[in-house]
Protein backbone atom coordinates (compact mmCIF):
# COMPACT_ATOMS: atom_id res chain seq x y z
CA UNK A 1 0.00 0.00 0.00
CA UNK A 2 1.59 3.63 -0.94
CA UNK A 3 2.14 5.95 2.00
CA UNK A 4 0.41 9.12 0.49
CA UNK A 5 3.01 12.41 0.19
CA UNK A 6 2.60 14.66 3.15
CA UNK A 7 1.42 18.06 3.15
CA UNK A 8 3.24 20.94 3.21
CA UNK A 9 2.88 24.73 4.49
CA UNK A 10 2.13 25.97 7.76
CA UNK A 11 1.18 23.46 10.17
CA UNK A 12 -0.35 25.98 12.71
CA UNK A 13 -2.63 27.56 10.45
CA UNK A 14 -3.10 24.57 8.20
CA UNK A 15 -4.25 21.68 10.46
CA UNK A 16 -6.63 23.97 12.41
CA UNK A 17 -10.05 22.84 13.95
CA UNK A 18 -12.17 22.60 10.63
CA UNK A 19 -9.69 21.33 8.00
CA UNK A 20 -11.53 18.11 7.79
CA UNK A 21 -14.89 19.60 6.96
CA UNK A 22 -13.07 22.11 4.36
CA UNK A 23 -11.69 18.79 2.65
CA UNK A 24 -14.95 17.35 2.52
CA UNK A 25 -16.81 20.31 1.42
CA UNK A 26 -14.21 20.65 -1.26
CA UNK A 27 -14.40 16.79 -2.26
CA UNK A 28 -18.80 17.55 -2.97
CA UNK A 29 -18.14 19.72 -5.79
CA UNK A 30 -20.30 18.94 -9.11
CA UNK A 31 -17.99 20.12 -11.51
CA UNK A 32 -16.39 16.76 -11.15
CA UNK A 33 -18.98 14.57 -8.90
CA UNK A 34 -22.07 12.84 -11.26
CA UNK A 35 -23.50 11.88 -7.39
CA UNK A 36 -23.21 13.85 -4.27
CA UNK A 37 -20.24 12.65 -1.69
CA UNK A 38 -20.26 9.46 0.31
CA UNK A 39 -20.95 11.16 3.51
CA UNK A 40 -20.56 8.11 5.49
CA UNK A 41 -19.16 7.29 8.35
CA UNK A 42 -15.72 5.65 6.53
CA UNK A 43 -15.69 8.33 4.18
CA UNK A 44 -15.22 11.00 7.36
CA UNK A 45 -12.65 8.72 8.41
CA UNK A 46 -10.94 8.53 5.17
CA UNK A 47 -10.33 12.66 5.21
CA UNK A 48 -9.66 12.61 9.28
CA UNK A 49 -7.03 9.90 8.70
CA UNK A 50 -4.72 11.89 5.85
CA UNK A 51 -5.46 15.08 8.00
CA UNK A 52 -4.17 13.51 11.39
CA UNK A 53 -1.00 11.81 9.83
CA UNK A 54 -0.60 15.16 7.41
CA UNK A 55 -0.91 13.08 3.99
CA UNK A 56 -2.62 12.88 0.84
CA UNK A 57 -5.86 12.30 0.27
CA UNK A 58 -5.64 8.24 -0.67
CA UNK A 59 -7.90 7.47 -3.71
CA UNK A 60 -8.06 4.47 -5.76
CA UNK A 61 -9.26 3.55 -9.22
CA UNK A 62 -9.51 1.51 -12.01
CA UNK A 63 -7.83 1.73 -15.58
CA UNK A 64 -9.49 -0.45 -18.43
CA UNK A 65 -8.65 -1.65 -21.48
CA UNK A 66 -10.56 -1.03 -24.42
CA UNK A 67 -10.11 -1.87 -28.54
CA UNK A 68 -7.92 1.15 -29.25
CA UNK A 69 -4.00 -0.03 -29.07
CA UNK A 70 -2.77 2.95 -27.45
CA UNK A 71 -4.38 5.91 -25.22
CA UNK A 72 -5.54 8.99 -27.37
CA UNK A 73 -7.36 12.52 -26.70
CA UNK A 74 -9.92 10.30 -24.45
CA UNK A 75 -7.55 9.07 -22.20
CA UNK A 76 -5.42 12.57 -21.86
CA UNK A 77 -8.67 14.10 -21.21
CA UNK A 78 -9.47 11.98 -17.93
CA UNK A 79 -5.60 12.43 -16.61
CA UNK A 80 -6.29 16.45 -17.00
CA UNK A 81 -9.74 15.87 -15.33
CA UNK A 82 -8.02 13.57 -12.11
CA UNK A 83 -5.25 16.50 -12.55
CA UNK A 84 -7.97 19.22 -11.69
CA UNK A 85 -9.58 17.25 -9.06
CA UNK A 86 -6.87 16.94 -7.15
CA UNK A 87 -5.52 20.94 -7.29
CA UNK A 88 -9.47 21.42 -6.04
CA UNK A 89 -8.88 19.87 -2.89
CA UNK A 90 -4.96 21.19 -2.89
CA UNK A 91 -6.61 24.53 -2.79
CA UNK A 92 -7.53 23.43 1.51
CA UNK A 93 -5.35 20.19 1.58
CA UNK A 94 -1.70 21.12 -0.16
CA UNK A 95 -1.13 17.82 -0.02
CA UNK A 96 -4.32 16.95 -2.56
CA UNK A 97 -4.81 13.83 -3.63
CA UNK A 98 -2.64 10.20 -4.06
CA UNK A 99 -4.10 8.43 -6.46
CA UNK A 100 -3.49 4.68 -6.99
CA UNK A 101 -4.04 3.02 -10.22
CA UNK A 102 -5.30 -0.33 -10.75
CA UNK A 103 -4.96 -1.40 -14.09
CA UNK A 104 -7.38 -4.48 -14.90
CA UNK A 105 -5.02 -6.34 -16.94
CA UNK A 106 -7.59 -9.39 -16.11
CA UNK A 107 -10.43 -7.91 -17.14
CA UNK A 108 -8.79 -7.09 -20.92
CA UNK A 109 -7.98 -10.96 -20.56
CA UNK A 110 -11.51 -11.10 -20.29
CA UNK A 111 -12.26 -9.54 -23.06
CA UNK A 112 -9.90 -11.16 -25.50
CA UNK A 113 -6.73 -8.84 -25.86
CA UNK A 114 -3.69 -10.13 -25.81
CA UNK A 115 -1.58 -9.74 -22.35
CA UNK A 116 1.36 -7.83 -24.87
CA UNK A 117 -1.43 -5.53 -26.22
CA UNK A 118 -2.72 -4.90 -23.03
CA UNK A 119 0.78 -4.46 -21.51
CA UNK A 120 1.70 -1.44 -23.85
CA UNK A 121 -1.77 0.47 -23.75
CA UNK A 122 -1.45 0.41 -19.80
CA UNK A 123 2.07 1.35 -19.85
CA UNK A 124 1.44 4.47 -22.78
CA UNK A 125 -1.74 5.45 -20.09
CA UNK A 126 1.17 5.35 -17.07
CA UNK A 127 3.16 7.82 -18.87
CA UNK A 128 0.48 10.46 -19.52
CA UNK A 129 0.30 11.10 -15.74
CA UNK A 130 3.76 13.07 -15.62
CA UNK A 131 3.39 15.20 -12.96
CA UNK A 132 0.21 13.89 -11.66
CA UNK A 133 0.68 12.22 -8.54
CA UNK A 134 0.00 8.59 -8.74
CA UNK A 135 0.95 4.80 -8.13
CA UNK A 136 0.34 2.19 -10.24
CA UNK A 137 -0.13 -1.52 -10.21
CA UNK A 138 -1.78 -4.62 -11.97
CA UNK A 139 -5.14 -6.41 -11.10
CA UNK A 140 -3.59 -9.93 -11.95
CA UNK A 141 -0.55 -9.03 -8.76
CA UNK A 142 -4.02 -8.66 -6.50
CA UNK A 143 -5.13 -12.08 -7.54
CA UNK A 144 -1.75 -13.68 -7.31
CA UNK A 145 -0.96 -12.30 -3.77
CA UNK A 146 -4.85 -13.17 -2.87
CA UNK A 147 -4.30 -16.83 -4.72
CA UNK A 148 -7.47 -16.15 -7.03
CA UNK A 149 -7.15 -18.10 -10.51
CA UNK A 150 -9.22 -18.25 -13.83
CA UNK A 151 -10.17 -21.51 -12.77
CA UNK A 152 -11.58 -20.80 -9.30
CA UNK A 153 -13.47 -17.86 -11.21
CA UNK A 154 -14.86 -20.53 -14.20
CA UNK A 155 -16.41 -22.86 -11.28
CA UNK A 156 -17.89 -20.06 -9.64
CA UNK A 157 -19.27 -18.75 -12.69
CA UNK A 158 -21.26 -22.09 -13.70
CA UNK A 159 -23.20 -21.33 -10.36
CA UNK A 160 -24.82 -18.43 -12.00
CA UNK A 161 -28.35 -19.33 -13.01
CA UNK A 162 -31.66 -18.90 -12.74
CA UNK A 163 -34.28 -16.23 -11.81
CA UNK A 164 -31.76 -14.54 -9.89
CA UNK A 165 -28.92 -14.29 -12.13
CA UNK A 166 -31.10 -13.17 -14.61
CA UNK A 167 -32.55 -10.49 -12.12
CA UNK A 168 -28.94 -9.15 -11.74
CA UNK A 169 -28.09 -9.43 -15.44
CA UNK A 170 -30.90 -7.40 -16.39
CA UNK A 171 -29.91 -4.68 -13.72
CA UNK A 172 -26.36 -4.40 -14.67
CA UNK A 173 -26.94 -4.55 -18.58
CA UNK A 174 -24.05 -7.55 -17.97
CA UNK A 175 -24.33 -9.36 -21.83
CA UNK A 176 -25.39 -6.18 -23.28
CA UNK A 177 -22.32 -4.78 -22.52
CA UNK A 178 -20.29 -8.26 -22.65
CA UNK A 179 -21.68 -8.13 -26.32
CA UNK A 180 -20.19 -5.12 -27.23
CA UNK A 181 -16.57 -5.38 -25.45
CA UNK A 182 -15.82 -9.04 -24.93
CA UNK A 183 -13.85 -10.54 -28.32
CA UNK A 184 -15.82 -13.78 -27.86
CA UNK A 185 -18.95 -15.55 -29.17
CA UNK A 186 -20.44 -15.91 -25.77
CA UNK A 187 -21.16 -12.75 -24.18
CA UNK A 188 -23.60 -14.59 -21.91
CA UNK A 189 -20.54 -16.66 -20.55
CA UNK A 190 -18.47 -13.73 -20.71
CA UNK A 191 -21.00 -11.72 -18.54
CA UNK A 192 -20.85 -14.67 -15.64
CA UNK A 193 -17.63 -14.74 -15.89
CA UNK A 194 -16.82 -10.33 -15.44
CA UNK A 195 -19.58 -10.61 -12.21
CA UNK A 196 -17.40 -12.98 -10.77
CA UNK A 197 -14.25 -11.17 -11.36
CA UNK A 198 -15.90 -8.43 -10.06
CA UNK A 199 -17.18 -9.64 -7.10
CA UNK A 200 -13.80 -11.21 -6.43
CA UNK A 201 -11.63 -8.27 -6.77
CA UNK A 202 -14.36 -6.35 -4.54
CA UNK A 203 -13.52 -8.60 -1.74
CA UNK A 204 -9.68 -8.05 -2.34
CA UNK A 205 -9.74 -4.13 -3.03
CA UNK A 206 -11.84 -3.79 0.11
CA UNK A 207 -9.16 -5.39 2.26
CA UNK A 208 -5.59 -4.15 0.92
CA UNK A 209 -7.15 -0.79 0.27
CA UNK A 210 -9.13 -0.06 3.87
CA UNK A 211 -9.37 3.53 4.69
CA UNK A 212 -9.10 5.19 0.91
CA UNK A 213 -11.55 6.69 -1.25
CA UNK A 214 -12.52 4.89 -4.27
CA UNK A 215 -13.06 6.86 -7.81
CA UNK A 216 -15.13 6.12 -10.54
CA UNK A 217 -17.44 7.25 -13.16
CA UNK A 218 -19.79 4.68 -12.67
CA UNK A 219 -23.79 5.28 -11.25
CA UNK A 220 -24.38 4.61 -7.74
CA UNK A 221 -26.79 2.13 -8.97
CA UNK A 222 -24.33 -0.16 -10.07
CA UNK A 223 -22.91 -0.61 -6.41
CA UNK A 224 -23.20 -4.20 -6.20
CA UNK A 225 -20.47 -3.98 -8.97
CA UNK A 226 -17.82 -1.39 -6.40
CA UNK A 227 -16.28 -2.51 -3.58
CA UNK A 228 -16.85 -1.42 0.05
CA UNK A 229 -15.04 2.07 -0.13
CA UNK A 230 -16.16 5.14 0.55
CA UNK A 231 -16.77 6.10 -3.00
CA UNK A 232 -16.28 9.21 -5.24
CA UNK A 233 -18.96 9.26 -8.11
CA UNK A 234 -16.75 11.49 -10.44
CA UNK A 235 -17.61 12.05 -14.03
CA UNK A 236 -15.16 10.08 -16.38
CA UNK A 237 -13.43 13.49 -18.45
CA UNK A 238 -15.30 16.48 -18.05
CA UNK A 239 -18.45 17.34 -16.54
CA UNK A 240 -21.38 15.68 -17.61
CA UNK A 241 -19.25 12.65 -19.31
CA UNK A 242 -19.65 9.29 -17.75
CA UNK A 243 -18.25 7.11 -20.57
CA UNK A 244 -14.56 5.27 -19.49
CA UNK A 245 -11.84 6.58 -21.48
CA UNK A 246 -10.77 3.41 -23.19
CA UNK A 247 -14.05 2.77 -24.39
CA UNK A 248 -13.84 5.82 -26.51
CA UNK A 249 -12.28 6.24 -29.91
CA UNK A 250 -11.15 10.00 -29.41
CA UNK A 251 -12.71 12.71 -27.02
CA UNK A 252 -13.07 14.84 -30.28
CA UNK A 253 -15.63 11.50 -31.68
CA UNK A 254 -17.19 11.72 -27.96
CA UNK A 255 -18.15 15.73 -28.31
CA UNK A 256 -19.56 15.15 -31.60
CA UNK A 257 -22.10 12.86 -30.24
CA UNK A 258 -20.48 9.36 -31.43
CA UNK A 259 -20.11 7.21 -28.61
CA UNK A 260 -20.97 8.95 -25.61
CA UNK A 261 -22.29 7.08 -22.57
CA UNK A 262 -25.10 9.75 -20.57
CA UNK A 263 -24.94 9.66 -17.27
CA UNK A 264 -27.86 7.80 -16.17
CA UNK A 265 -28.98 7.55 -12.68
Amino acid sequence: MIQPRRATGDPGGLWSHGIAEKIEAVLDNPRFLRAPLDRSRSARTAIDAAVDRKLALPVLLFWGKGLKPLPDSSERQAVRFLARYSESVASVWPAGIAYHVIFADTHAVLNGHAPSVAASYFNAVRSLFGPVRARFESMSRLWRDDGVTWESVHVASRTLSGSAWRRIDEELELTRAASVHAQNRDPAWSARVYYVVRRRENEILSRHFAGWFHATSDSPTRRRLLPDLPTLHTYSMARGRCAKPWFQVSSSAASAGSGVEPCAA
